[in-house]
């Protein structure tokens, strides 16, 4: 899986900057969903996600976070502002 460029999305649904993590979350749901824009207030699934999509989000976040996530996470904290700030909570920040 080639992972792209956070410079080349487009992002919509929040009016601030988004932090790393939320640039990484971002770029992981473009990079799956085949998408070139993101709504960071939209769920996984309302943009195409699935249990074998989730995955491929799953395995890049332990891999280069070190938490401790499950894969249901995903669609429990859906969008990629949910999903940051579980993963912040679950790093203890």
């Amino acid at each position: 899986m080639v992972i792209r460029d956070f410079a080349a999305l487009t992002i919509t649904g929040t009016n601030r900057e988004l932090d790393d993590l939320e640039k990484f979350i971002a770029v992981l749901f473009a990079t799956v969903l085949e998408r070139e824009a993101i709504d960071v207030s939209v769920s996984f699934t309302d943009m195409g996600g699935d249990s074998l999509k989730a995955f491929s989000i799953y395995t890049p976040l332990v891999d280069r976070l070190g938490v401790d996530l499950e894969v249901a996470d995903i669609f429990i904290y859906s969008t990629v502002l949910e999903l940051s700030e579980h993963v912040r909570e679950l790093q203890g920040a």
